[in-house]
């Protein structure tokens, strides 16, 4: 009887991990090239044609613009190559994501494929701009690959933790090698993962006296060594220098600070509001509250107020804080002990309306994504239609996508200045003399 349950949950983990994938797969196939995508196909000499030509232009890019060579590696490397294999891999990656937070969130505890959905309905819906983080190629090599190499990163760094195994040298170097790459993600990414470490060095050598592991020493180690690489990149001088801003540095920090404050309680109020309920169910009933939440917790503050020392805060970098108030709540609810029977049909009830919510917003997304890729598909058969006409100047109206899900939301289209520059990487892309916005006249 045994195995057959054990049966019956991973059958039910594959199927609700296969209809995320399928609902993402989707999602990616009507999301066309978009913005920094046409960009970035291009290395120092014309379109990309090999790995030497990614290498070249990431050496470029670190002296120049600034140190995420990991993200921006991954995303030349897909757009060398047809769009076709970042729709099929990309799903598995975010598939990957999920399961990895909710083997966070578990523990050492029993499968519950439930948070599965929940957690996913939970990235569609908190994330601020969902399909920029996940959807958008340059936007999920960013965020999405990052996130869930950090994820990995972290899920193996508890597992060592319960290990008895003694590891060799190659395994330390290896998993050093990890740290590395995880620690060159991005810039609060990367920060609030140091201070999660930090914290639980913290937490292992001076409040539980435990050794720390050679294997662990390597991984934060390398974590070290991979943010040093990406913050100490020449590129991020040279960009901040394009931001005017020559206010005394604390007054610029405190302002800063205080628009990071108002921002966050417009995306963490609601998953906020659950923590604090969740909490306070704990203390009525004089349960313990699992030590590793309150290391999320500074993972997810550093992650907010790292930001101070950029001169701009994308809605793209809220992605890991969301993911780190999701692995806290998920914590909380996931140890809660109330009567079992009680908590399944609570999290089916939640499951069954949001489900209803989930299925109505889908579709909108599905709906304002597809129109966007048709535009660009027309757009693109007009212009290949006109360069055999040797028509060199195209005008085309710009359309704009209005729902969050969807990978355009929020990135702007074609503009009516011919100069703009982003109209002249399209330009480029399309080998013509010029794109741009039709006008109102």
């Amino acid at each position: 009887m045994k195995s057959k349950k054990i049966d019956k949950t991973k059958i039910s983990i594959i199927v609700i991990l296969g209809l995320i994938y399928i609902s993402m797969l989707i999602l990616n196939f009507i999301t066309p090239l978009i913005m920094d995508d046409y960009n970035y196909a291009f290395g120092l000499n014309g379109r990309l044609n090999s790995i030497s030509d990614i290498f070249n232009y990431q050496i470029w890019f670190y002296l120049n613009w600034g140190g995420r060579n990991v993200a921006h590696f991954i995303a030349q490397l897909f757009l060398m190559n047809n769009k076709i294999i970042f729709n099929i891999i990309n799903p598995i990656i975010y598939t990957l994501m999920v399961y990895l937070i909710y083997n966070l969130i578990k523990g050492k505890n029993k499968h519950n494929p439930l948070y599965l959905i929940l957690i996913h309905f939970a990235l569609w819906f908190f994330t601020p701009v969902f399909g920029q983080s996940f959807i958008w190629l340059t936007g999920a090599s960013n965020y999405l690959w990052t996130t869930t190499i950090i994820l990995i990163f972290l899920n193996i760094f508890i597992h060592l933790e319960t290990s008895s195994k003694k590891y060799n040298i190659v395994q330390i170097v290896l998993f050093g090698i990890l740290g590395i790459i995880a620690g060159w993600t991005n810039e609060n990414s990367g920060a609030s993962l140091l201070f999660m470490l930090i914290a639980y060095i913290i937490m292992t050598k001076l409040i539980e006296k435990r050794k720390l592991k050679k294997i662990h020493v390597a991984g934060i180690t390398g974590a070290l060594i991979g943010f040093i690489i990406m913050i100490a990149a020449p590129g991020n001088y040279v960009r901040s220098s394009g931001f005017e801003d020559n206010s005394f540095f604390i007054i610029k920090w405190i302002k800063r600070a205080i628009s990071i404050t108002q921002t966050g309680e417009r995306y963490l109020l609601c998953l906020a509001i659950i923590s604090v309920v969740l909490i306070s169910i704990y203390i009525y009933k004089k349960q313990k509250i699992n030590k590793k939440i309150f290391i999320y917790f500074i993972g997810l503050i550093i992650a907010m107020y790292s930001m101070i020392a950029s001169p701009t805060f994308p809605e793209r970098s809220w992605t890991i804080i969301i993911i780190y108030a999701i692995i806290i709540n998920g914590i909380l609810l996931y140890n809660l002990e109330i009567k079992n029977q009680l908590k399944k049909f609570i999290l089916i009830d939640c499951i069954i309306v949001a489900i209803f919510i989930f299925a109505n917003s889908y579709i909108l997304a599905f709906k304002d994504s597809y129109q966007f890729y048709n535009v660009w598909k027309s757009r693109a058969e007009e212009i290949e239609e006109g360069k055999k006409k040797r028509i060199e100047d195209y005008q085309f109206e710009p359309y704009f996508t209005t729902r969050k899900q969807s990978a355009s939301f929020a990135l702007g289209d074609i503009y009516e200045n011919k100069k703009d520059i982003n109209n002249q990487i399209y330009a480029r892309f399309f080998d013509v003399k010029s794109i741009s916005a039709s006008t109102n006249e």
